[in-house]
């Protein structure tokens, strides 16, 4: 209840109590009458500061969601640039690799007077007397495409160094390379039938 007194209104809680005789008829009431105006006003706070929370918590809602937005764009974006930025360098390094086999193909035709030949096996990687023919030139584009190759030849032709050349470039452009070497596989000791 509220009981208004000139421009003040109290609010109040009433607690009655009945008293009965011995039929149990209501003879009279006790009633108390306690000012809850102190309980009100702080209802009143709890309510406002509740809502004032629930404002706060969706505007923080909703800042989140745009910063988990903008993170998925970010994310995105990096994302792309990096796949450019990865085929870039990846015909970038075909691109100096193709270069190279060209400057040793130009090299090799200007000083083929100078050569110091190497009797059996394959040239070492660094070797200055390695001739660079246009073979190396399609043996390595059609690796770098995933063909599977073979290299037909007499002995003695520059095989194993084609090899040796070949696997350094690749090797520089992160692909695994392995060398087995079947000639040594089952050729001593060893009959037809066993082979």
């Amino acid at each position: 209840m509220e009981i208004r007194w000139g421009q003040q209104q109290v609010p109040i809680e009433i607690s009655a109590m009945p008293i009965l005789n011995e039929q149990g008829e209501v003879v009279y009431a006790i009633a108390v009458f306690q000012d809850i105006t102190q309980r009100k006003q702080a209802e009143a706070e709890r309510i406002e500061f509740t809502q004032a929370l629930a404002r706060k918590n969706k505007a923080l809602e909703q800042v989140q969601a745009e910063l988990a937005e903008s993170n998925r764009t970010l994310e995105q974006k990096v994302k792309e640039r990096t796949q450019e930025l990865s085929h870039t360098l990846q015909v970038l390094r075909a691109t100096q690799a193709e270069l190279e086999v060209e400057n040793a193909l130009l090299r090799s035709a200007e000083s083929a007077a100078g050569y110091e030949y190497h009797v059996g096996g394959s040239l070492p990687m660094d070797s200055p007397t390695y001739a660079v023919r246009s073979a190396d030139r399609h043996l390595y584009q059609a690796l770098r495409r995933g063909e599977l190759c073979y290299v037909f030849n007499a002995r003695q032709m520059g095989k194993s160094s084609l090899r040796v050349q070949i696997m350094r470039r690749m090797q520089e452009e992160e692909f695994a390379c392995a060398a087995i070497d079947l000639s040594e596989m089952g050729s001593r000791n060893i009959t037809v039938e066993q082979w």
